[in-house]
């Protein structure tokens, strides 16, 4: 079988997502999973993926992500998380990450610890508390400060 570079599952209304999907297959660089109706991302969901560049969630319902949902993915640089719905944040990723579009009213914790090994991180169109969004700004005006990183504010 020849390599599989990009798997596409957009736009299907899938509603659960299998940890054991294409697991004989060759390892995708890509997964694009957007606009399906998930709600959640279970453990390791991305375990026969081990070697993904890039991940895109957009559009879906997903309200929960499990803490290991990524684990031991050390090699992927984007997740678009975008225009889904989730209100909490406790997943710890690399490379850039969009989690504009959500129903994120604040994230616990120290934002530099949180988005530490983050060069760019989407946050705007989040119902923001006033709190949240003072550290996010002060956040944001540290990272843009520092070489190769940038973080949008929020509306």
């Amino acid at each position: 079988m020849s390599k599989i570079s990009v798997l596409h599952f957009d736009h299907n209304n899938l509603t659960q997502w299998d940890n054991n999907w294409l697991g004989g297959t060759s390892k995708p660089d890509y997964v694009m999973a957007g606009f399906n109706q998930f709600s959640e991302i279970p453990d390791e969901a991305f375990k026969n993926y081990p070697k993904l560049y890039s991940i895109d969630l957009q559009g879906n319902k997903i309200r929960k992500i499990s803490a290991k949902a990524f684990h031991k993915l050390e090699h992927v640089v984007n997740f678009s998380l975008r225009d889904n719905e989730i209100d909490s944040w406790l997943v710890l990723v690399s490379g850039t990450i969009d989690l504009s579009g959500n129903k994120l009213k604040c994230i616990e914790g120290d934002l530099d610890d949180i988005f530490k090994n983050n060069d760019f991180v989407q946050f705007e169109d989040n119902p923001w508390d006033t709190e949240s969004t003072e550290k996010i700004k002060d956040f944001t005006t540290r990272k843009q400060k520092a070489p190769k990183t940038r973080s949008y504010v929020p509306n």
